[in-house]
């Protein structure tokens, strides 16, 4: 049976475990975008929460000094919160080594919705370039979902979406992979978009939104292709950057993982002194 790549524009409203395929969540405005900055700057994992009630119960579980609280409500930082859902916000150092409770209107609910999956590529624009080679080399089907906004299409995530689908048949030219109509229409947005992807995230909907509250910064570094070079992972109801390798050993894996952050560590420190 050929390789396919479906894209879905909304959470599907009958999810299965897509048994052997490849799951990949996208909300580039902001949770994926700032839970990659998390893991650039060091943070151990980040616990997303569906609801106000699951953060709570992590809390009461691993103790209020044992983590921070990240996450947003129509946009802003929820009060008591020691973060929002800015990816500079979660660039910063004091984030190193520590656990992150998030909470988000968007990305972190679908991750919720998730749970049943082995495990879930986290994306955005940023990470774009380590998604797609984490997935040109694995076998199955891939399954690309957006996180949307409140339930609708969210314009940059479709973007993101098709850019991904368009580095993947290149990188698979002789696999020819059988698209759906979404992921098709990606395509499409990637080839009007794709080169000023600032554009598109400004042009949308929910970027608007975001640009009269005063987060145009966000917008800015949510709609930097490639910035950072690595992956996280959804899995066990956390996100790490330890890869999903069920042959692999708790400390080959975790290695990995570490490898993946020095790496691009040094990649930023020769971009500074460039």
């Amino acid at each position: 049976m050929p390789l396919s790549i479906d894209l879905y524009f909304t959470f599907p409203q009958k999810s299965s475990t897509w048994r052997g395929a490849n799951v990949v969540l996208i909300d580039v405005l902001r949770s994926t975008t700032s839970i990659c900055h998390g893991m650039a700057a060091g943070c151990s994992r980040i616990l997303p929460a569906a609801d106000l009630g699951e953060v709570t119960e992590l809390v009461e579980s691993l103790g209020r000094s044992r983590v921070l609280l990240g996450g947003e409500k129509d946009a802003r930082r929820i009060p008591g919160f020691d973060l929002g859902n800015s990816p500079d916000e979660y660039a910063d150092p004091r984030i190193k080594g520590q656990t992150v409770v998030m909470l988000t209107g968007n990305g972190t609910v679908a991750l919720a919705r998730l749970r049943h999956q082995r495990v879930v590529a986290i994306t955005a624009l940023v990470n774009l370039g380590a998604t797609a080679r984490w997935l040109a080399g694995q076998e199955g089907d891939v399954v690309i979902i957006c996180s949307g906004n409140r339930e609708q299409f969210c314009l940059e995530d479709g973007l993101c979406g098709g850019m991904l689908v368009r580095r993947l048949l290149d990188a698979w030219p002789e696999r020819e992979p059988l698209l759906n109509d979404a992921a098709r229409v990606g395509l499409a947005l990637a080839e009007r978009y794709g080169a000023n992807p600032r554009a598109c995230l400004e042009e949308s909907t929910h970027g608007r939104g975001l640009l009269t509250l005063g987060y145009g910064a966000d917008l800015e570094r949510c709609a930097r292709v490639d910035e950072l070079d690595l992956l996280p992972f959804y899995h066990d109801e956390q996100i790490t950057l330890r890869p999903p390798a069920l042959e692999m050993e708790v400390e080959e894996a975790t290695a990995v993982g570490e490898d993946q952050r020095q790496s691009e560590a040094e990649r930023r420190e020769n971009q500074e002194t460039a």
